[in-house]
């Protein structure tokens, strides 16, 4: 199995637009999938995108933070698929 190629993937589909278009739509799928079972009415429908994206930018907001209060209390940095193959995920800086 070629991981070089895998994780080159990897990251080309969850980073940039295209990781920007795949959470929305996973979380606009999920979100029409809620109105649904919640028999919502058309105009609720209509709000749905909005509050997908919404929903995205606080995801986006609050994954920094966290990133951000790692970093500034416990001195670790969330480290991505490309980040130093001898570090755990979650390592101190250096």
């Amino acid at each position: 199995m070629n991981t070089q190629r895998l994780t080159s993937t990897y990251y080309d589909w969850t980073h940039g637009w295209h990781g920007f278009v795949i959470l929305y739509l996973l979380i606009s799928v999920f979100s029409l999938v809620g109105l649904k079972r919640g028999r919502a009415n058309p105009q609720q429908y209509l709000f749905s995108p909005i509050t997908s994206v919404l929903t995205l930018v606080v995801v986006g907001l609050l994954m920094e933070i966290l990133n951000w209060i790692l970093g500034k209390l416990f001195s670790l940095q969330l480290s991505g698929v490309y980040g130093d193959r001898n570090r755990p995920v979650c390592a101190p800086r250096h």
